[in-house]
């Protein structure tokens, strides 16, 4: 191989390198929303396993989440949907659905990317979904868009 091929090669590979670390810079610097104290590299709390596709607590609206625990903007939606369980105990379920873990709940849902949230009413109804990070402020914003104005039950 001659110097110029060389020299070329190794600017090419450079930029490739270049390009990685300015997209994966990028890409964690674009948290906006996400809980200030996330970590990306921290594990997902852990949180309850549904028994089935059901809701966990029928006759209440219900929040599905469809993610994955090494999934990003998942994990940085896992406390998020912990509060919401808490701090709505009673008037709202909220369900957490890992479908690397459990493919068959991605089909089930009809899930095409994650993370998704599925808001259904109380009778079962799908209301609506939204893909992506979402935060606290625009759930609970969705939810009031769809009728449903929860009072808190739990510690905030």
């Amino acid at each position: 191989m001659g110097t110029v091929t060389k020299v070329v090669v190794t600017g090419a590979v450079l930029v490739a390198v270049a390009v990685t670390l300015s997209l994966k810079h990028k890409q964690i610097a674009s948290m906006e929303g996400y809980p200030a104290d996330f970590d990306p590299k921290a594990p997902a709390p852990e949180e309850p396993i549904p028994a089935s596709y059901e809701s966990s607590a029928p006759g209440l609206p219900r929040l599905v989440a469809l993610g994955a625990g090494r999934c990003i903007p998942c994990k940085a939606m896992a406390p998020i949907r912990i509060e919401l369980r808490r701090e709505y105990a009673g008037v709202l379920a909220v369900d957490f659905y890992d479908v690397w873990a459990d493919k068959e709940a991605g089909r089930h849902f009809e899930v095409w990317a994650i993370p998704t949230l599925i808001y259904f009413d109380a009778s079962g109804q799908e209301l609506g979904r939204r893909e992506g990070f979402i935060s606290k402020r625009d759930i609970l914003s969705a939810l009031r868009s769809y009728g449903i104005d929860l009072k808190r039950t739990g510690n905030p």
